[in-house]
């Protein structure tokens, strides 16, 4: 199951804080938001998730909500479905990295 609450960090420009992600699963389509503790931003989610069989067992998550046409980067589960990675390019090769663990 890949809803559920995590927590972990969110690094970007150097600077590593805490965040928590609350995250809701229907059929092939998973919801939630990631909010970085310290500056509160929150990033919104919706995407249609699959088995990626380059990821070993995990599923990626492709964001389908980006409406930015330089958007590169999804979200990475673990085959458990205990963990996930983040990861956006946010341009200049400024990339935002999540990782985050089921609480």
């Amino acid at each position: 199951m890949m809803g559920g609450t995590f927590t972990g960090t969110w690094t970007y420009l150097n600077v590593t804080d805490s965040c928590i992600a609350v995250l809701t699963k229907a059929d092939s389509i998973l919801l939630g938001t990631i909010t970085n503790d310290s500056t509160e931003e929150v990033l919104s989610l919706t995407g249609k998730y699959f088995l990626c069989p380059d990821c070993g067992d995990g599923y990626q998550v492709l964001d389908t909500t980006s409406k930015r046409s330089d958007f590169s980067g999804g979200l990475y589960f673990s085959g458990d479905s205990t963990s996930f990675n983040y990861i956006e390019s946010r341009g200049n090769n400024i990339s935002l990295y999540v990782n985050c663990k089921r609480k």
